[in-house]
């Protein structure tokens, strides 16, 4: 049995990585989306704010890079990750890269390096998604792999069969493929879609 998850609509609350979008009207879905996590390239400053500091990070603030440049404003905030918008992009930033500084909020990224970063992220996704590809919740619960997929929609074989995504629904995280959503609410999107009807016999 092959299911069609509608997920855009779970999805569109989950900040998961980076998306790009028009500075006037940002769009609502995942990065989606899909979107690709800055941590990468946080993670190679030198140093970061501490994590005692998160506690001002605030939707709506502005963010400056660590030579006083602007970098774009917290939109929203969840699991561990702030989204900024650069003005061009949405990209999901680790908090732990966010930090009071002199004149206001300061991350260890620039805004050239969160464009860059959501530049990368569809081509990367569209590499990866081959078949046999292990596919994750965002909190790492392995969903099923890839059977097929492509430019509009994801085959994944899982424990209840056959279920096709979106394609715009995933990203990469550490290094493999993620949908926007646990495992959990996966399954529970999965079984709210309604099973395709059958065909009359002639």
């Amino acid at each position: 049995m092959m299911i069609l998850v509608p997920l855009a609509a779970a999805l569109a609350a989950t900040a998961l990585q980076a998306q790009t979008a028009p500075a006037q009207s940002a769009p609502t879905q995942s990065a989606p989306a899909d979107t690709t996590s800055a941590q990468g390239t946080a993670g190679q400053a030198s140093s970061a704010p501490a994590a005692s500091d998160q506690a001002k990070v605030a939707v709506g603030a502005a963010v400056s890079d660590q030579s006083g440049a602007p970098v774009g404003t917290i939109e929203t905030i969840a699991d561990g990750n702030a989204v900024i918008s650069t003005g061009t992009n949405k990209v999901a930033v680790p908090l732990t890269a966010i930090g009071p500084g002199a004149n206001g909020l300061v991350t260890t990224v620039t805004r050239a390096q969160l464009d860059a970063t959501a530049a990368a992220g569809p081509a990367q996704v569209k590499a990866m998604l081959v078949p046999g590809a292990s596919v994750k919740g965002k909190e790492g619960t392995e969903i099923g792999t890839v059977k097929a997929a492509d430019d509009k929609l994801v085959t994944i074989t899982t424990g209840k069969g056959d279920v096709r995504v979106p394609a715009e629904s995933f990203a990469v995280q550490s290094g493999g493929l993620v949908v926007g959503m646990t495992a959990d609410q996966f399954a529970a999107a999965v079984a709210k879609s309604p099973a395709p009807a059958k065909k009359r016999r002639g």
